[in-house]
């Protein structure tokens, strides 16, 4: 008759801005923001998380500078966060935390008709959420038993970022590298221990982590066949502590090729479109501790878009995902520990009706 797990959260936010040109080139844009959240049990069994209280409030000023094709933007900001909760059980106390941060950020693009150029430097933080710092008990979504840190500290990260995108007629090409150095990096550790048939993964932090990664992409439709459209990418990204060990839960590098055949019919009922997209996933064995490698995998999905152009506009799309029913389970699933599979292939349909146009008849 009553609810064994309920959480009521309820969240007020606000935000002032103000806006000056201060020149023709220069424009100040300063203001505040914050925000005051509570989250209450009302269930009398199970607790994901205590009741708590968070408030968050920051200060923050950025410059802007505009002239010819050069814009430059430079930024600070103050942040402030105040979080407590309630004592729950024997295992998870009250808890009463003050987290602040000054951060910055320094950047500029240059843009011309062929090419856009951005560089950007910036550092940030993260305040540790109320479940890394008190979990407690099973995590049902991922069948795994969590386990916090009352120490942990805030992150905070300087990153450096470049992305250089080229524009031509019928090739696009964006190249997007970055670095970032992280204290405090806050991360999920697998333990040799078992709670209640599951694993034992507890939240730890180091002292130091370094990440690089790159992004490439392209978008081509040559100019023999406009009905044709060709974007392929590829993403990576590297981590280690400070020991030069890996950091657990990095993602494997992919290469994705996305293909959309434009049919350009001129009839009410057509076929807009087929997308064939497919994506391979390296393997990944550079590991921490007691994770495992992940074996690298295929995916080919398929999709076609139909449409009727009448008073009524009707589109209907179906296609198939993993068409191929690939067995593979990416490395950041979260069922990874049980071996479970990720999805095989499956259908979907999906149909649009837009009535709008017919109410403004």
């Amino acid at each position: 008759d009553s609810p064994a797990m309920a959480l009521v959260l309820n969240n007020t936010s606000y935000s002032v801005r103000y806006k000056r040109k201060l020149s023709t080139p220069l424009e100040l844009i300063a203001g505040i923001q914050g925000a005051y959240q509570t989250s209450v049990n009302r269930g009398e069994e199970e607790q994901l998380i205590p009741n708590s209280r968070q408030i968050d409030n920051g200060i923050f000023a950025i410059l802007y500078f505009t002239k010819n094709k050069w814009s430059l933007q430079g930024g600070l900001r103050y942040d402030l966060r105040l979080l407590d909760s309630e004592e729950t059980t024997d295992s998870i106390t009250a808890f009463s935390g003050q987290f602040g941060s000054y951060n910055f950020s320094l950047g500029t693009v240059r843009s011309s008709k062929k090419n856009t150029f951005r560089v950007n430097a910036s550092s940030g933080f993260r305040v540790p959420h109320l479940s890394e710092l008190l979990a407690d008990g099973e995590h049902q979504g991922a069948l795994r038993y969590e386990v916090g840190n009352r120490d942990l500290k805030s992150e905070r990260a300087f990153q450096i970022d470049l992305a250089d995108e080229i524009h031509g007629e019928h090739l696009e090409l964006v190249m997007n590298p970055f670095a970032s150095f992280i204290q405090n990096y806050i991360y999920l550790q697998e333990t040799d221990s078992i709670i209640g048939e599951l694993s034992v993964f507890e939240y730890q932090q180091l002292s130091s982590a370094f990440v690089v990664g790159l992004d490439l992409a392209a978008h081509y439709h040559p100019h023999f066949a406009h009905w044709l459209h060709w974007e392929p990418s590829f993403s990576f990204i590297y981590g280690q502590d400070q020991n030069g060990g890996a950091i657990p839960f990095m993602p494997q590098a992919r290469i994705m090729n996305n293909v959309k055949v434009n049919f350009g019919m001129d009839s009410k009922f057509k076929v807009e479109n087929v997308v064939v997209q497919h994506a391979y996933y390296f393997n990944q064995d550079r590991v921490s501790g007691l994770e495992t490698v992940s074996k690298g995998y295929n995916v080919l999905d398929l999709g076609v878009n139909l449409k009727y152009d009448g008073a009524v506009p009707i589109t209907f799309s179906f296609g198939a995902k993993n068409l191929f029913n690939e067995r593979y389970i990416d490395h950041l699933s979260r069922l990874k520990n049980l071996s479970l599979n990720n999805a095989g292939i499956n259908f979907y349909a999906r149909l649009k009706i837009e009535l709008l146009g017919k109410f403004k008849e």
